[in-house]
């Protein structure tokens, strides 16, 4: 296991690789304009690259399905000083690059803006939550390519 520790002012950010993981943009760097644009001023941002079998694990777990999942979240904190395990399945990450006709890397990145929605309070649990928290990706993706 891989670990990456990025501490600048009041936020840290922690990469884990749990399984290998090969990207073409610089991943410490992305995470940080993310947090940038989402006017995170403080907190604990640890990420976690995991396979299926630890997802599926993790899901069990937590959410009692036997099923794997692209990325589960937890805040163990409040928003404004969030304490954040982001959790993100590569092998779930390939299956949605490939289903939506994406690359790797911009899967990973999609996900990496979903994790850190839902550290900011953002949900996906109904159509209603759903459409507020893509359209918001969707904005940050359209910054982030005007970079």
């Amino acid at each position: 296991m891989e670990i990456n520790l990025l501490k600048q002012k009041d936020i840290t950010i922690i990469i884990n690789y749990e399984s290998n993981l090969t990207l073409s943009f610089e991943l410490e760097a992305y995470i940080k304009t993310i947090l940038t644009i989402t006017e995170f001023k403080k907190g604990l941002f640890e990420f976690t690259f995991i396979n299926d079998t630890k997802m599926i694990e993790l899901n069990q777990n937590y959410f009692n399905k036997n099923e794997s999942t692209d990325i589960i979240t937890f805040n163990l904190n409040s928003v404004d000083e969030p304490h954040s395990d982001i959790y993100i399945c590569i092998d779930e990450a390939q299956r949605n690059a490939t289903e939506f006709n994406k690359s790797f890397a911009e899967e990973i990145q999609l996900l990496i803006i979903h994790g850190i929605l839902h550290i900011k309070g953002y949900e996906d649990y109904d159509d209603h939550s759903r459409s507020i928290m893509f359209k918001e990706q969707d904005r940050i993706l359209k910054e982030v390519a005007n970079l």
